[in-house]
């Protein structure tokens, strides 16, 4: 249960939320011990005051301890359990960054109030591990995800990954595909044959990571539905918002040697119809890592100056069929190339 009187012995007034003193933040808490919906409308309000785009506060950080008792007293609401439980990874772990790998984001966290939510997270790891026998298939599957993201590899969670791939549901293979991911904790071989349900995404972002050379072709097929918007029907646990895109990126860094010359070609297949992450990875497929203070292109080998003109068809048919009406797309900045449709045709044209 609540303990109010170690709530409201915190001065809140003295600690700051993204829009001043956080008065408010003890009484949202308490609501998250109320009804369904009042527990709904505190988690959104606390949503936008203590994680308020990712940001990080002093009350986020007073605040984590309580909300993590939330998710653990099964006297709450198991929908506010739940959604407590997406307010606390994001007090963890921030938006998703670029690379879909645990420690990557542990190092994304910068400011003292981020590196303290993600320890607070840490420092309640066998609590949350005891969730993970929950009769709620959605509880354990977000759990573990808050777990794994915040590198936990302890038995208990081991056990419950491979108990997710060897099991006969598609959706709760596809948790443990992610987990292993994002721990890098490589599944049996035999279990990463394709696939033919909701888990084939998961399981292509695992092939990739771990498969090498010998992953096949249509890991990158898969990839590339992913940014075309074709798996946005996989909203749950290890994925939400806008994040299949960021799995997506985040999983093409693992693509092998030999899948590259079909990786730049389906990316362009993609950049032509409409998405702007996969105009972000061609450009550091070949080009590399962006560099905001370049303020002069190149110099270009022959396979990038192949590979730009390639990009230039892509760009033309991207902007036409879409009626961009030639707005500079951002991703150019970082090499130093013109970032119209127009100019950069021109530009190519000189290389």
């Amino acid at each position: 249960m609540l303990d109010r009187e170690r709530l409201h012995a915190i001065q809140w007034n003295e600690l700051s939320d993204a829009y001043g003193p956080a008065d408010d933040v003890p009484k949202w808490i308490e609501a998250l011990y109320g009804t369904e919906d009042e527990a709904n409308a505190a988690n959104y309000e606390l949503f936008g005051s203590i994680t308020h785009q990712g940001s990080r506060y002093e009350a986020t950080v007073a605040a984590m301890p309580f909300l993590i008792d939330v998710v653990v007293d099964d006297s709450a609401t198991e929908s506010a359990r739940v959604t407590t439980l997406h307010l606390v990874r994001f007090a963890a772990m921030g938006s998703m960054g670029r690379r879909y790998d645990w420690s990557a984001q542990r190092d994304e966290q910068t400011s003292p109030a981020a590196k303290d939510c993600w320890q607070l997270a840490v420092d309640r790891w066998k609590d949350l591990e005891q969730l993970l026998d929950e009769e709620s298939a959605e509880l354990v599957g977000y759990v573990l995800e808050l777990l794994c993201w915040t590198g936990n590899t302890s038995d208990s969670v081991l056990r419950s990954i491979r108990g997710l791939l060897r099991s006969n549901d598609a959706i709760q293979r596809s948790w443990g595909f992610a987990a292993s991911t994002i721990l890098g904790v490589e599944p049996d071989l035999d279990l990463m044959q394709v696939p033919e349900g909701r888990d084939r995404f998961a399981w292509a972002g695992a092939a990739l990571r771990f498969l090498g050379d010998e992953c096949p072709s249509i890991a990158i097929d898969e990839l590339c539905a992913g940014l075309l918007g074709e798996r946005s029907d996989l909203e749950g646990p290890f994925v939400w918002g806008d994040a299949v895109e960021q799995i997506c990126a985040g999983v093409a860094r693992s693509v092998p040697k030999s899948l590259e010359s079909y990786f730049s070609t389906k990316l362009l297949d993609v950049i032509a119809v409409d998405s702007y992450v996969a105009l972000e990875l061609y450009l550091q497929l070949w080009l590399g890592e962006p560099n905001l203070n370049k303020r002069k292109p190149g110099p270009f080998s022959t396979g990038q100056i192949d590979a730009l003109r390639s990009l230039e068809r892509a760009v033309t048919a991207f902007d036409n069929q879409n009626r961009q009406r030639d707005h500079a797309l951002p991703d150019f900045r970082g090499y130093a190339i013109p970032g119209k449709p127009s100019r950069f045709r021109e530009w190519v044209e000189t290389l």
